[in-house]
């Protein structure tokens, strides 16, 4: 899809993605190439010309993070960028009717190496219904010290997604690998009469 499609299916105003992508925090390559020089004048020319489907629930799921969670835009970036694939591997464990899909989120206290004054801050990812939220705080986190937990609907990112596409009549040949999210949400979002 364009460029405008991804903005509009995902509610991000111009101005806000073009800060994103110079400050390369998108959570896809919007940059054709990596390794060019940021020379605006061939950035603009060579803009990266077709955004996937994918990309526009990643920029959601991102969108979701920051703003409405209040996360840091390196940790909505990590969400984003890394959601799709467990997602996925939720997918085979959670029943279709189990409910809304949600991302779970962890942050720990920055950790740092008292020698060289460098660190990490501990970070947990797992997607799944909100059933598996206290098996996630009880196996995936146990032990360490949170500093908070945060929830994203990737059902409710895919729905306003995919409504927004079919609206805008963008053809979406690539939600395959999201295809258990778009499933969950067809038959309120599809064609209204239940598939």
């Amino acid at each position: 899809m364009k460029r405008k499609d991804l903005l509009k299916i995902t509610g991000c105003d111009a101005k806000r993605f073009e800060n994103y992508h110079w400050r390369d925090q998108l959570p896809f390559v919007a940059a054709p190439e990596a390794g060019i020089e940021k020379d605006p004048d061939y950035q603009i020319e060579h803009r990266r010309a077709e955004y996937s489907i994918s990309d526009a629930f990643q920029l959601r799921v991102f969108m979701d993070a920051s703003e409405n969670n209040g996360l840091s835009i390196e940790a909505a970036k990590y969400i984003a960028g890394n959601c799709i694939r467990h997602l996925q591997n939720a997918e085979e464990t959670v029943a279709p009717d189990a409910g809304d899909m949600w991302i779970f989120y962890a942050q720990g206290y920055r950790q740092v190496f008292p020698d060289t004054g460098e660190g990490w801050t501990p970070r947990y990812l797992k997607a799944g219904c909100l059933q598996d939220l206290s098996t996630f705080i009880g196996q995936e986190v146990a032990g360490e010290e949170v500093q908070f937990v945060a929830l994203i609907n990737a059902t409710s990112a895919s729905a306003r997604v995919l409504a927004a596409a079919f609206e805008r009549k963008v053809i979406i040949p690539d939600a395959e690998p999201l295809k258990h999210i778009w499933q969950r949400e067809y038959h309120t979002v599809g064609t209204g009469n239940g598939g």
